[in-house]
């Protein structure tokens, strides 16, 4: 799903960047481990607001909305958040944290380094974070990424 929209967006001529990692899942009975969207239902397209026919992206196949306050204010990311993405491993440190959801949590390390919000989903190895930052979006970060403020 996220493949097929990243690629409609770069066959505009907008960079995409779909940032994946490596899952253990089962297949069969058996242990599989693939490689799937880091986070799921987001990809990262690179525009100017004020050069570049940007809003042919909101009408995308594939795309439901791009984060921002509206549709005619996107909010752009953080300075080194895409170079942290595309530097980053697809293999991934397991960690093992008590639960966080409901609480408020920081990125400690990575591309959303220092950035807060509440947990609203955890697993064994990530969690999902509500974000103010992205009008509202839930960013999903490695467990160990995260401390409790």
């Amino acid at each position: 799903m996220e493949c097929d929209a990243a690629q409609r967006v770069s066959e505009q001529g907008f960079p995409t960047l779909l940032p994946e990692h490596e899952v253990t899942v089962m297949v069969r009975r058996v242990k599989t481990k693939v490689v799937a969207p880091l986070f799921p239902n987001y990809i990262f397209a690179s525009f100017d607001t004020t050069r570049m026919d940007w809003r042919s992206i909101a009408h995308t196949r594939g795309v439901e909305s791009i984060l921002g306050s509206d549709i005619l204010t996107p909010t752009p990311l953080p300075p080194g958040v895409i170079d942290a993405l595309i530097k980053r491993p697809i293999t991934e440190p397991v960690a093992h944290a008590p639960n966080l959801i409901g609480k408020r949590v920081q990125v400690i390390s990575g591309p959303f380094q220092d950035l807060a919000g509440v947990c609203k989903w955890s697993s064994e190895k990530r969690v999902r974070v509500l974000l103010g930052l992205l009008g509202g979006g839930t960013v999903e970060v490695n467990r160990d990424n995260v401390r409790i403020v």
